[in-house]
């Protein structure tokens, strides 16, 4: 049985690489290549890229996450990433 896509949601865009979606719904994005698309957005999970951005055009959900585990992931991040130079988005597609 899959899951809805939605924020807050756990997934893995295409490549594999696991995210926490923190887009409301896909909102467009601009690829490495310069080429646009409309995908769901959030911070990689992944230890070589924790919260640098994430995307999936069409992500597979792995886990719902509750309104508090939402925000206390997300607090974990932007304490882990506040020391961190922005890197390039690694945009999956």
């Amino acid at each position: 049985m899959s899951q809805i896509v939605s924020k807050g949601a756990i997934a893995i865009c295409s490549r594999g690489r696991k995210g926490l979606i923190t887009s409301d719904g896909p909102v467009e994005v601009t690829y490495e290549d310069g080429s646009k698309g409309m995908a769901w957005t959030g911070v990689h999970l992944g230890p070589a890229v924790l919260g640098q951005p994430w995307s999936s055009r069409n992500p597979t959900v792995l886990q719902q996450t509750s309104h508090r585990q939402y925000v206390a992931i997300a607090s974990l991040l932007e304490r882990h990433t506040r020391n961190l130079q922005p890197l390039k988005s690694v945009a999956c597609l």
